[in-house]
């Protein structure tokens, strides 16, 4: 007596399959849609002064407020925005800008500046953490790619 397989549904391989497939075009993804939803949310955080991701970040000194409001006026924020004056550390963080840096490999995003001041800047008014809602929402998005149309694949052979 000698046993035989037969294959019933080969979807879990396809499943399997398909999701390796996404895996591998997941640098373009990140290189365009993880990126657009990080600068959204640092957007967020600089004109609402991080509100939008916690604690806002300190208040100004009253006179440096009043003469930045005259002095930087031109740029986002017109001036009334912490953090943004003359716009270099602001560009360097959202991108692009001078001092902005973007390293994308096949699994990975690596967003810096090397503007010489935001590290310290950044301990007074953090611009590097981020609300479990922003974490959250970049999951999603990064699932959601992976997933896509296999959870209806499964859903089909079930």
């Amino acid at each position: 007596m000698s046993a035989s397989l037969t294959t019933v549904s080969d979807g879990i391989t396809r499943m399997l399959k398909g999701m390796r497939q996404r895996e591998k075009a997941l640098q373009s993804h990140l290189n365009r849609n993880v990126l657009e939803q990080y600068r959204a949310i640092q957007r967020r955080r600089w004109m609402t002064e991080n509100a939008s991701e916690g604690q806002p970040w300190l208040a100004l000194n009253p006179g440096y407020a009043l003469r930045k409001k005259r002095q930087f006026a031109a740029y986002p924020g017109a001036g009334t925005k912490k953090l943004i004056a003359t716009n270099k550390l602001f560009k360097s963080v959202i991108g692009p800008g001078e001092g902005f840096r973007k390293i994308v490999t096949p699994r990975s995003l690596l967003l810096s500046t090397t503007v010489e001041y935001a590290p310290h800047v950044n301990e007074v008014r953090s611009f590097t953490e981020y609300s479990r809602q922003s974490i959250a929402e970049i999951r999603n998005g990064v699932a959601q790619f992976i997933f896509k149309g296999i959870l209806k694949q499964t859903a089909e052979i079930l």
